[in-house]
């Protein structure tokens, strides 16, 4: 892409550009898209709802951070609480009951244990009545396993982001592997098929790792 291009490209051009690399390399594995493209996985990579993903495929229009310092101040306030929110109710704890292992929302005291910040001051954080300082947010961040910045990325940025990865790290190293096994891409493990790209790559890394030590021997 030249820097004119580059000047012009809106959001929304990017995620169709990205989209039409992602199908093409779909065409080539004689696969369909969406097999490729796993909704409540990117939604849970970006913390973008799955319904709101499901529309950013389609074309609808991101939105856009505001210039104005306050309405700005206001929107990314929101979208930390909007974050904030979706990893609380994404990112849950393994507790052993009597019938079996169950998944259930951390409590306040919980984040306040790993966090060091008031349980109080953490309800509110997540209702919107206080902001979080820069300290805060990271701790959270990292309480509910992200990548700092997680809460800040708008949806353009977190959704472009994930869709890049696929195009430059994920997908190339499906193609590798395909041509690796005679042009053919293997979709199955032992456990059954694989549905799903966050489902192959581990298997594709495994597989590598034993052409890797092949070629050694």
């Amino acid at each position: 892409m030249n820097p004119a291009d580059a000047a012009d490209e809106t959001p929304e051009r990017e995620i169709a550009r990205l989209l039409e690399d992602i199908t093409a390399y779909a065409q080539r594995f004689k696969k369909s898209r969406e097999r490729l493209l796993d909704v409540q996985h990117i939604s849970h990579q970006t913390g973008i709802a799955r319904d709101r993903v499901h529309a950013l495929l389609r074309g609808a229009r991101v939105e856009r951070e505001p210039d104005e310092p306050k309405a700005r101040e206001t929107f990314r306030r929101g979208l930390v609480v909007q974050r904030l929110q979706f990893l609380r109710q994404t990112r849950l704890k393994q507790v052993a009951r009597r019938n079996g292992t169950v998944e259930e929302q951390y409590s306040l005291r919980n984040i306040e244990e790993v966090t060091k910040i008031s349980y109080q001051h953490v309800s509110k954080i997540l209702n919107g009545e206080s902001g979080a300082s820069a300290d805060h947010l990271g701790r959270l961040e990292q309480f509910f396993g992200v990548e700092p910045g997680f809460c800040l990325k708008t949806e353009d940025v977190a959704l472009v982001g994930h869709l890049r990865q696929m195009v430059d790290v994920d997908l190339p190293k499906l193609a590798t592997q395909a041509l690796l096994q005679g042009g053919r891409v293997a979709l199955r493990n032992p456990g059954g098929e694989i549905d799903h790209l966050r489902d192959i790559l581990p298997v594709l890394d495994q597989l590598l790792t034993q052409q890797q030590d092949g070629n050694r021997h």
